[in-house]
């Protein structure tokens, strides 16, 4: 981590890994071993979130539905993030291949961002939204909200215009930011709640990528949305100053806003 720039964040940033209580005290001791000048503390999972579900299912593992869960809303309330203004998430699985470009919490910050985002993508990721645009549907028509940013959620009217509708949008949740007045806010948590009533989390795997892209579609504007300048990789995503996501060349970051020691890449 520090040959990559997330020194830059300071050694008073406070780094939270969240774990289970059982593995807490060895981990908080390996971290602070093998980063003393970082400033990393663990906190404990609550049971429920951790023995959540109980059901099988065919294709989706326990642990991916109780981490997608968690991090849609019980992570939001977790009183280790008391205090704190704005959050950055990131997946145990991500790796960064190039120096941070400058703080992100103070790009936020400065952005006036109530969510950042890593990467968007439209996909084929019916298998993890059965029942929940419906779901969606009522509890948004229920408080007459309209899409703020409609693009994010197009997929739920434009059957006639695509043949069998376009594919939904994700933003993904390998790493995403935002600020705590968002995730806390009455309507976010309303949201969640509702979702959590229903048996999609456990029965059809609902992911947290759809339901960031639908809560910011209705609950946010373009003005509280921007973009991430970390550059890595995740399974099959990744994003460069070169090539932007997946060689796709949106998110690069122009050659004039680059810091020096971004000019050299490094793995």
């Amino acid at each position: 981590m520090p040959q990559l720039g997330l020194q830059r964040l300071g050694p008073n940033r406070p780094i939270i890994v969240f774990a289970d209580g059982a593995s807490a005290e060895q981990q908080a001791a390996s971290f602070s071993a093998t980063f003393p000048f970082l400033n990393i503390s663990v906190a404990i999972i609550k049971e429920r979130d951790l023995t959540w579900p109980m059901s099988e299912h065919p294709s989706c593992s326990a642990g991916y539905r109780r981490a997608a869960r968690f991090t849609s809303g019980p992570l939001w309330m977790h009183e280790a993030l008391d205090g704190f203004s704005h959050i950055l998430l990131i997946d145990t699985e991500f790796v960064l291949s190039h120096p941070v470009p400058w703080d992100p919490f103070r790009y936020m910050f400065e952005q006036n961002s109530e969510l950042a985002y890593w990467q968007t993508h439209y996909e084929r990721t019916w298998n993890r939204t059965v029942y929940l645009t419906e779901v969606s549907k009522q509890f948004m028509h229920a408080r007459n909200l309209m899409p703020q940013v409609p693009e994010l959620v197009s997929y739920w009217w434009d059957e006639e215009e695509v043949p069998g509708g376009s594919f939904p949008v994700n933003i993904y949740g390998c790493l995403f930011g935002g600020s705590m007045s968002f995730f806390r806010s009455k309507l976010y948590q309303s949201y969640f709640e509702e979702l959590d009533s229903w048996p999609g989390f456990d029965e059809y795997c609902w992911s947290p990528q759809s339901i960031l892209a639908i809560a910011a579609a209705f609950f946010l504007n373009d003005n509280f949305i921007t973009e991430l300048w970390i550059y890595g990789r995740h399974q099959n995503s990744s994003k460069t100053p070169e090539e932007g996501w997946n060689d796709s060349k949106r998110g690069i970051l122009p050659e004039s806003q680059r810091p020096i020691h971004l000019k050299t890449s490094g793995e």
